[in-house]
């Protein structure tokens, strides 16, 4: 690869992420025939994370819809609540001031999820990294190199302070209480694809800071740490 210019590897690279945060999204979602269908039609080839294990098990709707009401949507107590919030505090309260802290950062993106739910929800949030992906690589198509630097930082800040501040226990809870093979292997797929995402995005702005030219930061694995 050259690491003097933007090329289509480098587009390729951003696009599996920012691929990979939508069909997370998507994924969960209330399943139907629609949902179901993107797993089934998004190449291997375009996303960070392999789907074989989620493309092998059985998906019956009807069950799955029951697993995803018990996970995410109740009406009795959430097995995997899907907020923010309910992870930042000790009585799991949700709709708080970190749902308004996403909401403001929402607003100033001009983002809007078109959800009958709190900000803070893991679809949003998931979603909201994918558009500020997407944005990237319009920036990086189109030779922009400041603005492309600028999404970086952005999904860097995101995820650092919203998202990454408890993914893990959300996968966790889904993977511990699924009851279908399907939700068992999404919690999988999600914690192995934000493990991935976390010395990446910490590791660019590292080489950025260090003045490393945004070709080279694409092109390279992410800078070693002391951990």
């Amino acid at each position: 690869m050259n690491d003097s210019t933007i090329d289509e590897d480098h587009l390729g690279t951003e696009r599996r992420r920012g691929n990979t945060y939508k069909l997370l999204a998507e994924l969960l979602r209330q399943p139907d025939e629609e949902v179901l269908g993107l797993l089934e039609e998004t190449e291997e080839t375009e996303l960070a994370v392999d789907p074989a294990a989620l493309r092998a098990v059985e998906t019956d709707l009807q069950t799955m819809r029951v697993d995803h009401a018990k996970l995410f949507v109740g009406p009795y107590e959430l097995q995997a609540p899907p907020y923010e919030s309910a992870y930042l505090h000790d009585d799991g309260r949700v709709a708080t001031e970190t749902t308004n802290t996403v909401q403001t950062t929402f607003l100033q993106e001009g983002f809007d999820i078109d959800m009958d739910e709190p900000a803070d929800h893991v679809v949003a949030e998931l979603e909201f990294m994918y558009v500020l992906v997407l944005r990237e690589v319009e920036a990086l198509a189109s030779g922009n190199e400041a603005e492309a630097v600028s999404y970086i930082e952005k999904q860097d800040e995101f995820f650092s302070v919203h998202l990454d501040q408890w993914i893990d226990e959300f996968a966790a809870k889904v993977r511990q209480n699924a009851e279908t093979d399907f939700y068992e292997q999404l919690g999988a797929a999600l914690k192995r694809f934000v493990g991935q995402e976390r010395p990446v995005l910490s590791g660019r702005i590292a080489r950025l800071e260090n003045g490393e030219s945004l070709p080279s930061v694409l092109s390279n694995p992410p800078l070693a740490t002391d951990e």
